[in-house]
């Protein structure tokens, strides 16, 4: 109970901050997402069947990357469709995580389409991530890699009549995050379930390393807002022209501060209100890195409808442990629904 009255008390300090800065902001139209040349490939992963396509993603200021996608269609009538995305770079499929293939059964039992996406692995050993190769440009702008395949599983494999929800651990929570906020997400999404993260959400503390030590809510372990320079180098500075974000840990210098303010998922300029986007956070208990104070920071800034979960006995990779992956598998079936008409 302890541990829910804090999470309940800090969600409404942030959240008084959050609505402040978006009330100060000024939303913008989305960022424009890209195009893609798709072409089917040979699966890979597990043995479960599906249909795997080589997605040539497009996007502006960034050179083209490949995505890759496995669809597995339900094994009941259709429900919904809800395309996963892993951590890190996501250079991995969901079925391939310790626990994942627990969320892919229950979901195709249930009547869900599965999207599981990756930008490498196991399709790609050379391809390094999301990130990557993205003319220095930043995460929000590398981030369209994402939004873009969304809205190409939209466009190309939904049911009418049937929601689209998503799901991302991580950086993907990070990914899905960057969607909802600049590039227009909201519009295509139910549902969206963003575990351990975004781990990144407001890139200028995350970087600079400079705000206080306080009790994550959950995990109830001591954490600032950085993230450490090991994954800060692997999964932030790649969209950087230089070490950036992981140079800058030690020194708490804020000379890169205007560009990772703008890359935020709480921006100044983030849209931060989905009417019909139902978002849940899910976090471990047994996380002790700063995503989860991080996330909050975005779930208290969100106007709209959205809720948290703490996973008892769960650590940072959600789908890695049994429990936290029949945690994400119910969240999605109850939650991934067409917002009720008004």
């Amino acid at each position: 109970m302890a541990v829910l009255m804090s999470f309940q008390m800090i969600s409404r300090t942030v959240l008084f901050v959050g609505v402040c800065a978006s009330v100060l902001g000024h939303a913008q139209a989305p960022d424009p997402i890209g195009t893609i040349q798709s072409s089917p490939i040979t699966c890979q992963g597990l043995k479960n069947g599906g249909t795997c396509f080589a997605l040539e993603v497009s996007c502006p200021s960034l050179p083209d990357y490949t995505a890759y996608l496995k669809i597995l269609n339900p094994t009941v009538s259709t429900t919904g469709t809800a395309v996963f995305v892993t951590g890190g770079g996501t250079t991995d499929l969901l079925e391939l995580r310790p626990d994942g293939p627990v969320v892919v059964r229950q979901l195709r039992t249930a009547g869900y389409r599965i999207a599981e996406v990756t930008y490498g692995a196991p399709f790609n050993s050379s391809e390094l991530g999301w990130e990557t190769d993205a003319n220095g440009t930043g995460v929000r702008a590398a981030a369209c890699r994402f939004a873009t395949v969304l809205q190409w599983v939209h466009d190309n494999f939904l049911d009418a009549g049937t929601p689209l929800c998503a799901a991302g651990n991580s950086a993907g929570a990070e990914l899905i995050g960057q969607s909802l906020a600049h590039y227009g997400a909201g519009d295509i999404l139910a549902f969206a379930e963003l575990s351990s993260g975004p781990p990144f959400g407001q890139l200028d503390y995350a970087c600079e390393n400079t705000q206080p030590v306080m009790t994550s809510p959950c995990s109830g372990a001591r954490n600032g807002l950085g993230v450490v320079p090991g994954t800060a180098m692997k999964f932030i500075d790649p969209a950087y022209p230089g070490a950036w974000c992981s140079s800058s840990y030690a020194t708490h210098s804020k000379v890169h501060d205007a560009q990772f303010v703008s890359d935020s998922v709480i921006s100044p300029d983030a849209v931060l209100s989905y009417p019909n986007t139902f978002v849940n956070f899910v976090f471990g208990q047994l996380d002790t890195t700063s995503a989860i104070r991080q996330g909050l920071l975005y779930e208290a800034a969100i106007t709209s409808a959205r809720a948290t979960v703490c996973a008892q006995g769960v650590s940072h990779e959600i789908e890695d442990s049994l429990a936290g992956a029949r945690q994400v598998a119910t969240d999605m079936i109850h939650n991934c629904k067409l917002p009720a008409k008004k």
